[in-house]
C-alpha cells in the first residue's frame, strides 16, 4: 500500500513537471501527423495507435514503480528527490511516461467518438462535425486515385518486362554508357544486365572517357560475377581497349587494368576464363610514356606480389619475351617493395629463372645492364663531387673495375651467341 501511494506521488509530479515543456507541442504534432486518420474511418490506425500508447504507458508505469522501490525514497516526495543528479529518476523516462499518457488520452477520445458517433462511411470528427465532411471526402477521393494509379504502373511495368531499355527507363536510368560503366564500377548485376539485355556494347561504350576495362578494374567488390555477365553477353576478354597515356592513346585489356589496378578478385576471374597471357600489352612507364610488357612481367613491374603468384599458378608461359618476366625481377631486386618481399622475389627468380644455355645467356645480359645502370649512376655523382677530390678519385676507380667487368663479359656473350 505504501509503495502505491509513493508511486501515485511521483506519477503526479511527473505529469506536474512536465506537462508545460511537453504537452502542446505533443498534442499539436500527434494531431498533425494522424489527422488525416481521425478524418478518414479508419478505425483500425487509431486502434493501433490506441495499445501502442497504453503499453509503452505501462511499460514507464512499471519502470518508476520498480525505482520508487529501488531508491527507497520516503514521502512526501518532492520534485528534487526525484529529478536530482545522484540516484534520481531517469529524465528520458518521465519524459517517455507524460508522451504515452497524451498519446493515450487523445487516441482514446477519437477512439471513443469513431465508436459511437461516427458510421461506416465517417470519421470521428467529420460525424460530429459537417464542415469538416468535404475534406474527408477528399481524403478518400485521393485514396482511391492513389490506389488506381499503383495499379496502372504495376500493369505498366508488367507490359514492358520483356523490354529492357524500357525497364531502365521506369528505373529511372538513362540509356547511355556513362550509367552503364557506373553500374559496372559499382556492381550493379540487374542494371548490368539490363544493358546487355538491351543491346549496349560494352567494348565501345565510354564513362568521361574510361573504358569499360578501366570501370570492371575499379569494382572491387563483384569483378567476377560483372565479367561472367558481360562474358555471357559475348564479350572479348581479350579485347584492346583505348587508354589515355602521356603522348597519345594506347590499348590495354582487362588483365592488364587488372594488373595496374591491383584488381585480385578480377585478374583471378580472368586467368579462370582464360584470358590472354602469353601477348604483349601496353602499360605505363616513366612519365606516362607507353611501354610494351608481358602480363608477368606487368605484374613484377607493378609490384603485385599476389598476381604474380597467381599467374605463375595459372602455368603462364614464363619463356614469353625471351623469359622477360625473369628479367624484370632480377632488375627490381634492389626496389624497396621487392626488398620488403623478398621471399616473394626469390620464389619469382626460381620459377621464373630459364635453363641451360639460355640461363648463363640471360645472365650475362642482365649483369651487363646492371653495371651500365651503376656506371650511368658513377657518372652522375662525379659531376655533383666534382669540388670533393678524394670522392671524385673512389668514383674513378669503382668506374675502372666496372668497366673491365663489362668488357669480360661482352666477351662472353659473344661466345654464348
Amino acid at each position: 500500500m505504501k509503495a502505491t501511494k509513493k508511486l501515485i506521488q511521483v506519477l503526479y509530479i511527473i505529469i506536474k513537471t512536465r506537462k508545460n515543456d511537453l504537452a502542446m507541442p505533443v498534442i499539436i504534432t500527434f494531431l498533425f501527423e494522424n489527422i488525416g486518420d481521425f478524418l478518414e474511418p479508419k478505425f483500425s490506425v487509431i486502434t493501433g495507435l490506441f495499445f501502442i500508447f497504453l503499453i509503452f504507458s505501462v511499460y514507464c508505469i512499471y519502470k518508476i514503480y520498480s525505482w520508487t522501490k529501488a531508491s527507497h525514497v520516503q514521502i512526501p516526495i518532492t520534485q528534487e528527490k526525484i529529478f536530482t543528479a545522484s540516484g534520481g529518476l531517469n529524465e528520458d523516462l518521465s519524459k517517455g511516461l507524460l508522451l504515452s499518457f497524451i498519446g493515450l488520452s487523445i487516441s482514446t477520445v477519437f477512439l471513443i467518438l469513431q465508436l459511437f458517433f461516427s458510421n461506416n462511411n465517417k470519421g470521428a470528427l467529420a460525424s460530429l462535425l459537417p464542415q469538416l465532411q468535404p475534406i474527408q471526402q477528399t481524403l478518400l477521393n485521393i485514396d482511391k486515385k492513389l490506389d488506381t494509379i499503383s495499379n496502372k504502373l504495376d500493369n505498366v511495368k508488367k507490359e514492358t518486362s520483356d523490354n529492357a531499355r524500357k525497364e531502365l527507363q521506369n528505373m529511372g536510368v538513362a540509356w547511355n554508357g556513362k550509367n552503364f560503366l557506373d553500374a559496372v564500377k559499382t556492381g550493379d548485376m540487374i542494371v548490368t544486365s539490363l544493358f546487355l539485355r538491351g543491346g549496349m556494347r560494352p567494348e565501345t561504350a565510354e564513362s568521361d572517357g574510361r573504358s569499360l576495362a578501366i570501370m570492371l578494374s575499379l569494382n572491387g567488390y563483384n569483378p567476377d560475377k560483372i565479367l561472367t555477365l558481360l562474358l555471357e553477353y559475348g564479350l572479348d576478354i581479350n579485347y584492346p581497349f583505348p587508354q589515355f597515356s602521356a603522348l597519345g592513346d594506347m590499348k590495354t585489356t582487362l588483365l592488364g587494368r587488372a594488373i595496374e589496378t591491383g584488381n585480385i578478385k578480377l585478374a583471378d576471374a580472368l586467368l579462370k576464363n582464360n584470358a590472354d597471357t602469353k601477348s604483349p600489352l601496353q602499360t605505363y612507364g616513366q612519365m606516362g610514356i607507353a611501354i610494351d610488357k608481358y602480363p608477368l612481367q606487368s605484374a613484377i613491374y607493378w609490384k603485385r606480389k599476389k598476381i604474380t603468384l597467381l599467374l605463375l599458378d595459372a602455368d603462364t608461359d614464363i619463356a614469353v619475351g625471351d623469359f622477360a618476366a625473369y628479367r624484370q625481377a632480377y632488375l627490381m631486386k634492389d626496389d624497396r617493395y621487392w626488398k620488403e618481399n623478398e621471399d616473394a622475389l626469390k620464389q619469382i627468380l626460381v620459377k621464373t629463372a630459364p635453363s641451360g644455355k639460355n640461363a648463363e645467356k640471360i645472365n650475362t645480359e642482365l649483369r651487363i645492364q646492371e653495371i651500365e645502370n651503376e656506371l650511368n649512376s658513377i657518372t652522375k655523382k662525379m659531376w655533383e663531387s666534382y669540388t670533393n677530390t678524394y670522392k671524385k678519385a673512389e668514383y674513378e676507380k669503382r668506374s675502372e673495375v666496372l668497366q673491365d667487368e663489362k668488357k669480360k663479359l661482352q666477351s662472353k656473350l659473344t661466345s654464348l651467341q
